[in-house]
């Protein structure tokens, strides 16, 4: 972060809000200042009445004045202007889960992620049917790990180099070595090794993600078996990049 007086502002995306002291609030943002984005938490002051504290709420991107004080280290939000308060978010337990999942990941990645793919992610699933959220958390996970340099390569087999773009419609399944991190057709995984099988449905799913336009990405339709395997490939993928358990991954299974 480099910010060139006390005070400054920037686009700011409301993480969380936790309490302290006599009725304040210390809040994480994820904050885009010109070409960067990082992590800030800074203390709000005021009591529940406060206008301020009505504006400051998760989920919510506008403008964010803070002051900073250099000596102390420590940021005051002096004052917060809307532009997207994406309230519908908090209509559906869903979509309240993906939103959830999807800050989990910001903070553990410290900010690295992409400011557009998650404020692009949030406004879509605020006007999402919950089957609809569902498929676009899978969309978003992948882009993710894709923009974070961790995708595995789906292309082809890295054992017997069968190019699945080409022949995925004669292949019935393919499988992520956990061990290898690498996929490879599932005819050629050995009983033994630990791996999430994937079908021809589920691999389209993920190479058009990565091939296409997120408008085209998103008409593409999937079964329960499919979404189910992506879901259990995705979660698990999402976990190492972290580099610890999420507590959103955990216990979002019986809802998503």
């Amino acid at each position: 972060m480099c910010v060139a007086s006390r005070s400054w502002y920037a686009q700011a995306l409301v993480l969380s809000l936790s309490a302290f002291g006599e009725g304040h609030k210390s809040v994480t943002l994820f904050v885009r200042l010109q070409d960067e984005a990082f992590i800030l938490r800074a203390a709000l002051f005021g009591g529940a009445q406060s206008k301020l504290r009505g504006l400051v709420i998760p989920y919510t991107t506008g403008r964010v004045w803070v002051y900073s004080n250099p000596r102390t280290r420590m940021h005051k939000i002096v004052d917060f202007s809307v532009t997207h308060s994406r309230v519908a978010l908090r209509d559906s337990i869903v979509r309240v889960w993906c939103a959830a999942i999807c800050v989990d990941i910001i903070e553990a990645s410290k900010g690295t992620i992409s400011w557009t793919l998650v404020t692009a992610f949030l406004d879509g699933i605020s006007l999402s049917s919950d089957g609809a959220c569902k498929h676009a958390l899978l969309r978003f996970l992948w882009r993710v790990l894709i923009g974070e340099g961790v995708a595995p390569n789906i292309t082809s087999c890295s054992r017997c180099a069968t190019q699945y773009a080409v022949s995925i419609s004669g292949v019935s399944r393919v499988a992520y070595l956990t061990q290898g991190e690498s996929f490879v057709c599932a005819a050629c995984a050995a009983p033994a090794e630990h791996r999430f099988e994937l079908n021809a449905e589920a691999w389209h799913f993920l190479n058009t993600v990565r091939e296409c336009t997120p408008k085209h990405a998103r008409t593409l339709v999937l079964s329960e078996e499919s979404y189910c395997e992506l879901k259990r490939l995705l979660f698990c993928l999402i976990t190492k990049m972290s580099g610890k358990k999420l507590k959103t991954l955990e216990h979002a299974h019986a809802v998503l």
